[in-house]
C-alpha cells in the first residue's frame, strides 16, 4: 500500500450518507463507539469547530477523521481524534498509508501548528504500534476516560 493509492477528501452533503455505513470490527467497540461513522457525525455536529474527512482508497470510502487547530498551553497544536479504518478493510496497510497523508494535509491545513496531539485508548495496542512508527511519542497525559495522548512535531 503506498500514500499515493489514498485520497483524504472533506464530509460533505454528497458524501456524508457513505460514512455512515462505516464501522469498526466489534473487538474494536472499546475504542470507539459501534455503528463509528454514525457516531462521528452526531459528535461532530455537537462540537462545531472539527474538520471531518473521509479517507478514501480506490475511489471507495474506507475512513474518517476529525481535526481541528487549538492552543494548549501556549503551543500551536492539530488535534486528531475519531480517526479509524472500516473494519473490511484494515490489515492491508491502508491505515497506515491514511496516516502518512493526513500529516501532509495538517500541515496543509494548519501551517501554523507545531505539533499533532492523537488520543486514544490506552489498550488499543494496534493504534499505538502504528502511531509510534510514524515518530509519536507518549506525552504522559491520561484524560478522564483513561485515553492517552500521543504527539508528533511537525
Amino acid at each position: 500500500m503506498e500514500p499515493r493509492d489514498i485520497i483524504i477528501k472533506p464530509v460533505t452533503r454528497e458524501n456524508w450518507l457513505q460514512l455512515t455505513k462505516l464501522d469498526v470490527l466489534p473487538e474494536q467497540y472499546d475504542f470507539l463507539a459501534s455503528n463509528s461513522g454514525l457516531y462521528v457525525l452526531a459528535y461532530s455536529a455537537m462540537y462545531p469547530g472539527w474538520d471531518n474527512f473521509a479517507i478514501y482508497y480506490q475511489n471507495t470510502m474506507v475512513g474518517f477523521l476529525s481535526c481541528r487547530y487549538s492552543i494548549d498551553r501556549k503551543l500551536e497544536v492539530c488535534t486528531i481524534q475519531h480517526f479509524f479504518i472500516d473494519g473490511r478493510y484494515q490489515g492491508k496497510g491502508i491505515g497506515k498509508a491514511a496516516s502518512m497523508i493526513v500529516m501532509e494535509k495538517v500541515r496543509h491545513i494548519y501551517p501554523m501548528a507545531g505539533e499533532v496531539h492523537i488520543q486514544i485508548n490506552q489498550d488499543n495496542k494496534q493504534a499505538t504500534k502504528l502511531l509510534k512508527s510514524l515518530n509519536f511519542t507518549i506525552s504522559g497525559n491520561v484524560s478522564a476516560l483513561g485515553n492517552i495522548f500521543m504527539r508528533k512535531k511537525i
